[in-house]
């Protein structure tokens, strides 16, 4: 009986599958992803089950980092993150911490004078260390300067020479204090000019005199050309796919703004349909955590470089199955035989970890899995050898994750007498 549920087996690896022509046959390989996948989204999840939301959304799809807003005067007045990056990174979460800073022609606008617009961001880049400091995020970070689009009488236009200063004392603000790394996050909104359309991020690089580490998104409106959520692979949970299908996610479409080291492909995403599967068999509605959602690809699953030396990153946090035995090893027809599997490591919060079962012979009954709660090591399920049978069954056993080992096995003798 064939394992009929993967997933990928870390935060750097995707199992390719193919299709023959021969009805039945399904060939894969396991190589390198094309890709990180992360999410950012405005507000911490409400309630007291937040915790166990996002522990569900690290420890059951391919996202490796979050987003992580600071409460800026600027544009994010909530403040519903604060203090929880700890917590976030206890999780195995990898962080994007995002500053939103003042904008051109908003609300909260940069001045139109170059040399206030300097002191401006001298100001804020100071306040985004003292945050971040306050808030314990780890020294060398990366924290990135949120900046939503260039606007002129409401409608967006070319970055002016004010935006252009505030940025880049923000930036010099921030690698001045020597605690962490300056980087851009722009929207990447577009604009008509001479007939063609240009783009926020490649127009505010060029005329920058520091090239920080990059995120960008494709804006609000129509993505460029090639660039659609629709294109991009989901798994059956609607999550985005961690087996990329004929190959599809090796092919970049990111050209438009091949500088950066990460990208936004689907801004405002609402997963009113999309739900993780978890380890109990539970189905969370991923609403549950946000109604709108941004999706990212990145070149690193640490792109904002927050890990600890000493996290649990996803490859890590994950166990495997180190050993099975069955007792009694020789039954007859008819018996129970107890199994008893143990993993490598505690099994995590909340869910604990879903082991699958499988046998090579008719002889003996197996249920298809067993969970092993969190905290614990060990389960044991129980097998029923056949009536009227005998035989030799091998029965192998791994975790969701565990593609690139082979499972564990033992094996259980059937007599008919």
């Amino acid at each position: 009986d064939a394992f009929t549920r993967v997933r990928v087996t870390d935060d750097d690896t995707r199992l390719n599958l193919s299709y023959p022509a021969a009805a039945g046959t399904v060939t894969g390989t396991i190589e390198a992803a094309p890709a990180y996948y992360g999410v950012d989204f405005n507000a911490y999840p409400p309630g007291k089950d937040a915790p166990a939301l996002l522990q569900d959304l690290f420890d059951n799809t391919p996202l490796a980092y979050l987003g992580y807003y600071f409460q800026t005067a600027g544009g994010h007045p909530d403040d519903s993150w604060a203090g929880k990056i700890q917590d976030l990174l206890g999780q195995g979460w990898a962080l994007l911490p995002i500053y939103v800073g003042r904008q051109q022609g908003s609300h909260s606008p940069i001045s139109s004078s170059e040399a206030t617009a300097r002191t401006q961001g001298t100001d804020d880049g100071r306040d985004a260390v003292s945050k971040a400091k306050q808030q314990k995020l780890p020294a060398h970070a990366r924290i990135f300067l949120d900046i939503e689009a260039t606007l002129t009488s409401g409608r967006n236009a070319a970055p002016d020479q004010s935006t252009i200063a505030y940025i880049e004392a923000w930036l010099s603000a921030v690698n001045g204090d020597g605690s962490y790394a300056a980087a851009l996050y722009d929207t990447n909104a577009s604009w008509q000019q001479h007939g063609q359309a240009e783009y926020d991020a490649p127009v505010l690089r060029s005329m920058m005199n520091s090239k920080p580490v990059t995120w960008v998104s494709w804006g609000l409106g129509a993505p460029p050309t090639g660039i659609s959520t629709h294109n991009w692979p989901l798994d059956n949970n609607s999550d985005p796919c961690a087996v990329a299908v004929r190959e599809y996610s090796k092919t970049k479409q990111w050209q438009f703004a091949s500088f950066a080291q990460i990208w936004q492909y689907a801004v405002g995403y609402n997963p009113s349909s999309m739900v993780i599967t978890t380890d109990t068999g539970a189905n969370i509605p991923v609403s549950d955590i946000a109604h709108g959602i941004d999706l990212n690809a990145a070149l690193s699953p640490d792109p904002g470089e927050s890990r600890p030396a000493n996290s649990r990153p996803k490859a890590t946090r994950r166990p495997q199955v180190s050993k099975v035995a069955a007792s009694p090893a020789a039954v007859k027809a008819g018996s129970a035989v107890n199994i008893t599997v143990s993993i490598d490591r505690q099994a995590p919060a909340p869910n604990g970890t879903l082991i699958l079962l499988r046998t090579d012979a008719t002889c003996l009954a197996v249920p298809t899995s067993v969970r092993v709660a969190a905290g614990e090591t060990t389960a044991t399920a129980t097998a029923q050898a056949i009536y009227g049978t005998s035989g030799k069954a091998v029965i192998s056993c791994r975790t969701l994750y565990q593609l690139n080992t082979p499972p564990a096995t033992v094996t259980v003798s059937v007599s008919a007498g």
